[in-house]
């Protein structure tokens, strides 16, 4: 599988996208949110599958496809599949550049979320319109 990561990442980011939009739209959800339940789920996944092949002695998913996918808002999942799975939590430097993105990740949601809220509650007093 180390030849196809670069297709393995952008099929799973691009399909979790698509279907994302489209389950969003038919279950009347955030299409954001149901592309990052997607994305989390399939990251998930994968993980579970590069442990059972690490397992087997079979053909194994890269660290940078692994990584590239947490870096796409799914390292909750990453993180969830690497603990489920006791899968390269021995491997300190793995572990350190996951939990990275995870709190780069949050820290980008947590600013969108107060910049979204300021916009919401109005933060800005409207201009005076001088007569």
């Amino acid at each position: 599988m180390r030849g196809h990561s670069i297709a393995l990442v952008l099929t799973i980011v691009m399909g979790s996208v698509g279907l994302g939009i489209l389950l969003g739209h038919l279950l009347d959800l955030s299409p954001v949110a149901s592309c990052l339940i997607l994305l989390n789920l399939m990251t998930f996944v994968v993980y579970g599958i590069d442990k059972k092949q690490a397992q087997r002695g079979g053909s194994r998913v890269s660290e940078l496809a692994l990584l590239t996918l947490a870096l796409f808002m799914a390292s909750p999942g990453a993180l969830l599949a690497m603990q489920c799975f006791r899968h390269k939590t021995q491997k300190g430097s793995f572990l350190f550049k996951v939990s990275c993105l995870m709190l780069l990740q949050l820290i980008i949601i947590g600013a969108l979320s107060s910049a979204e809220l300021g916009v919401m509650i109005n933060l800005d007093p409207p201009a005076q319109n001088p007569r």
